[in-house]
C-alpha cells in the first residue's frame, strides 16, 4: 500500500506525469504480492 501511496505523493510533490500508468503498475505489482503470499 505505501507504493500506492508514494505514488500519488510523487505526483503532488514532483508533478509527475502520466500518473494513471503508474497508478496502475503500482496495483499490478500489489496484486502480484498477494498472488504470492496467497500462494503459500
Amino acid at each position: 500500500m505505501s507504493l500506492l501511496v508514494s505514488i500519488l505523493y510523487s505526483h503532488i510533490i514532483f508533478k509527475e506525469e502520466k500518473i494513471a500508468e503508474r497508478v496502475i503498475g503500482g496495483i499490478i505489482m500489489f496484486a502480484g504480492f498477494v498472488l504470492i503470499v496467497l500462494s503459500r
